[in-house]
């Protein structure tokens, strides 16, 4: 059992010799140093997750306790505490720069957050909600993804060796299989780039638990969401930049203002670069370079008062050659071992030198329109599109066997609608529709030597190409994935109770073009056609009492998916059943004298047919 050592309003400790083995090595191969490590074992609270596995289900059962002090984070809240009412409007557009006016001694200054598609108190969501704003963002050097799991309980969130997030909400999540934990950039899901630097951002919200009713599959686990910064209305700029050891060079610049009367627009930039100390021991030199670069340009325009339209480009390029590096025990002797949790060094023996490259680019237009009779109608429409290419030494010797390709493409085109009430004195409720198209292109592909540094001959394990060049076996996937779904989620008030019901139907489909080439001499083998679909319900129901304005009782209930899928492994096409996962929570949440919080929570995951993967020896 692993035990761990937390506190819900977000900081961590973790008891847990590999988890802080492999966050070492982590940060050091992204050119940080010990004291990211030392920071997150500076935090102190409570967190007790036993996991009780059955079979093909996991109850994981849990229970958290925050305090925390809302005036060091008033920033977050547009305007002054409302207390003793109903959810704010609804709205679905990021934060605003611009900070609040300064309140009264004593009185705080509420969260508002986005977590249910309307802005709200974040003590009025009958559900586990943390934030990371973005004083904290800057003062705790938030550069990356592994630093939002140190400030966070029940998170465990690392950046995998294949540079994708590994991520892991109370227990529920991806295991480097699937995604599992959502990642948003406002209302829209990063399919890559997860990994990006937070950049510009007002805030980062963490919603824990299924958001299958309101978020649809892929979020079984919970959702992160990036909510980005709206230009302001007077001309602002910020330039900042940093060295540090390891030739490390960072530099990020943004500037805002208006362009027009109805018209503005925010660009913000960043270029990271962080020199390698992985040491080759059969090349002699030092590898582990990466460099990072992006940005994000938006444009706000209000054509009518009753009306907003904003445009976001996002573009990122990573180039790196940290892919799947392995490190080894012993640095000099021979043969090399390879590592544990807790005993490595920095260095490899790979013949061939890794390398990858990512790009991304995505678009998303969202309009928000304010009706007559007091509604609000939002669209939202996003492109996304991403270029990833890998190499690496698949057998990880001093000789060369086997060069391995790895290159994945995705295509995303997603349309959502959504009807939302205004703020009304006993019922507040949202209703929308969604589809999304995923197209994924996945290329494996092996060059096979002879293990001869000199001759770089071909091998004859698998009968060498009578013109002489070097065999190899590759595998092709294409797939395309779609999603259709409609939902709704209410909230009736009635006195100090507050109950709420939400639904979400999905059909998912997903269609498999694969073909594969052994290294055998067996010939090309072309799989027919595969296709799946299934329907799927995720609802939601919770209850909450308010003793006071400051002080409430609640309790929820949620499921969420992960959809099934077609996968071609070991020259068959295998179909995967739907993970799911459903929590049962209890929690509390007060405001304390001068301004503190005080919140706690228990709850159970009731987990079905999770996802393994098995390595299996050949």
């Amino acid at each position: 059992m692993r035990r761990t050592c937390s506190a819900e309003a977000g900081k961590e400790v973790r008891i847990d010799p590999i988890e802080v083995g492999r966050r070492r090595s982590k940060n050091e191969r992204r050119g940080g140093s010990m004291r990211e490590v030392l920071s997150r074992m500076a935090a102190v609270g409570a967190d007790l997750g036993p996991r009780l596995r059955g079979g093909a289900v996991t109850l994981l059962v849990g229970a958290a306790f925050g305090f925390g002090n809302p005036a060091a984070r008033a920033q977050e809240s547009p305007t002054p505490s409302v207390t003793n009412q109903p959810a704010a409007p609804p709205a679905t557009a990021p934060a605003a720069a611009t900070p609040p006016a300064s309140a009264p001694e004593n009185q705080t200054e509420e969260i508002v957050v986005t977590a249910r598609k309307r802005r709200e108190s974040i003590q009025d969501i009958p559900a586990s909600v943390d934030v990371i704003s973005e004083s904290v963002i800057k003062e705790a050097h938030i550069t990356q993804l592994d630093d939002i799991g140190s400030r966070v309980s029940n998170l465990n969130i690392f950046e995998a060796h294949d540079n994708s997030p590994a991520v892991v909400m109370r227990g529920v999540g991806s295991f480097e299989l699937v995604q599992g934990v959502g990642f948003y950039m406002n209302d829209v899901q990063l399919f890559e780039g997860q990994t990006v630097r937070p950049m510009d951002i007002a805030r980062i919200e963490i919603l824990k638990g299924p958001q299958g009713t309101l978020y649809g599959g892929a979020n079984i686990g919970g959702a992160i969401k990036y909510v980005t910064k709206d230009p302001t209305s007077t001309w602002q700029n910020e330039v900042t930049g940093e060295i540090g050891n390891r030739k490390t060079l960072n530099a990020a610049a943004a500037i805002s203002g208006p362009l027009a009367d109805k018209l503005g627009m925010r660009l913000s930039v960043y270029d990271d670069y962080h020199h390698g100390y992985i040491w080759d021991t059969y090349h002699h030199e030092t590898i582990g370079a990466s460099q990072e670069r992006g940005g994000r340009l938006v444009l706000l325009a209000e054509p009518q008062n009753t009306t907003e339209v904003r445009l976001s480009f996002n573009a990122e390029s990573y180039n790196s050659q940290n892919e799947n590096l392995q490190y080894k025990i012993n640095q000099f002797n021979a043969p090399l071992q390879p590592y544990t949790a807790d005993t490595y060094r920095y260095s490899v023996d790979d013949y061939f030198i890794p390398s990858f490259i990512r790009k991304i680019f995505s678009t998303t237009l969202q309009v928000d329109h304010q009706l007559d009779n007091g509604l609000t109608f939002n669209s939202i429409t996003a492109q996304f599109w991403s270029y990833n290419r890998g190499i690496t030494d698949f057998t990880k010797k001093p000789i060369p066997l086997d060069l391995l390709f790895q290159n994945q493409d995705h295509r995303v085109l997603s349309q959502e609608f959504r009807l939302a009430s205004a703020a009304h004195s006993n019922l507040d409720w949202l209703v929308g529709v969604f589809v999304q198209r995923h197209k994924t292109d996945i290329t494996n592909s092996d060059l096979n030597y002879n293990g001869d540094p000199v001759t770089l001959t071909p091998t004859t394990c698998c009968g060498p190409n009578t013109d002489g060049t070097l065999p190899f076996d590759y595998d092709v996937q294409n797939k395309v994935q779609k999603q259709y779904a409609v939902f709704g989620d209410a909230t009736y008030y009635v006195g100090r109770w507050q109950y709420e019901l939400g639904l979400r139907a999905e059909n998912y489909s997903s269609d498999l073009h694969a073909r594969n080439l052994p290294s055998d001499g067996s010939g090309l083998r072309i799989f027919a056609p595969q296709n799946l679909s299934a329907n799927k319900i995720s609802p939601r129901a919770s209850i909450q009492y308010k003793f006071n304005p400051g002080t409430n009782i609640y309790g929820t209930v949620a499921r969420g998916f992960q959809p099934g899928d077609l996968s071609e492994q070991n020259l068959a096409i295998t179909t995967i059943r739907p993970e799911t996962a459903t929590s049962y929570e209890l929690g509390v949440k007060s405001r304390l004298p001068h301004g503190a919080q005080l919140n706690a929570a228990i709850f159970l995951v009731d987990y079905k047919d999770r996802w393994y993967q098995n390595l299996v020896a050949v």
